[in-house]
């Protein structure tokens, strides 16, 4: 199974790719201090910017939304930081965000099969509650998954992990780009995805982290290498427990 690149490039073209972009250009990125504080004050947040911000987007505060209070630096005065107030997306209402459709609906046995792939690899599968943009991560011989997945969501999210542990250990990675690392992973995944005749978002996926056609071609080999082995050991048929004659 091959990747088609193009349609990563043709991804990134899209209208719809730079809408979101130029939507994310106009969020502060925040200190993890100021990070704190949001999430000390409205944990679900997750689009966090300040009233001017939100009225070039189209979008106003609703009557009544409590600001959450951050920090900024203050130009020439003492203290050197003053407070600023910024809202979250949930607070205000208006023209629709744009953004660009990633989730993967719809059940799907091919999860559970790659979790025990994942066993076989030596890699654990453990759950945990946390925000829907976050579906997983992995630590290193770990997969930690988002409770409560569609299927299709949670094999793509398996493949991708898995495809971490098998190419990205953190001795493996040295100067490695997010770009690269992502980029790897998600067309594992696709690959892993469509030979399991699923749909994948993978194309979608490395456009946003900033990978290209051209950087899936130069890691094809070490993708297809690792897609292999994650493959493989679906395939694998369960072993039997003893039994007791």
């Amino acid at each position: 199974m091959s990747f088609r690149t193009a349609r990563v490039d043709q991804v990134k073209r899209g209208a719809g790719f730079t809408a979101a972009l130029d939507a994310m250009s106009q969020f502060w990125a925040y200190s993890p201090f100021n990070q704190w504080l949001i999430r000390m004050q409205l944990p679900d947040a997750t689009h966090v910017a300040g009233r001017r911000t939100w009225e070039r987007l189209g979008r106003k505060t609703r009557p009544g939304a409590r600001p959450i209070v951050i920090v900024a630096p203050a130009a020439n005065l003492r203290p050197p930081f003053v407070a600023v107030p910024v809202f979250d997306v949930s607070q205000t209402r208006g023209r629709r965000l744009p953004s660009v459709d990633m989730a993967l609906r719809g059940p799907s046995d091919a999860a559970q099969g790659l979790e025990r792939a994942a066993a076989s690899l030596g890699v654990r599968v453990e759950r945990f509650d946390g925000r829907p943009g976050l579906q997983g991560f992995s630590t290193g011989g770990t997969i930690h998954l988002r409770r409560r997945m569609p299927g299709r969501q949670r094999a793509a999210t398996i493949a991708h992990e898995l495809a971490h542990e098998i190419l990205h250990t953190m001795r493996s990675r040295g100067d490695t780009t997010h770009a690269q690392v992502e980029t790897e992973a998600d067309a594992t995944s696709y690959i892993v995805m469509r030979a399991l005749g699923l749909p994948s978002k993978a194309p979608a996926y490395i456009a946003w982290h900033g990978g290209s056609g051209a950087l899936v071609l130069r890691s094809l080999k070490r993708v297809q290498r690792a897609a292999r082995r994650i493959l493989r050991a679906y395939d694998r048929p369960t072993p039997k427990s003893p039994t007791c004659s």
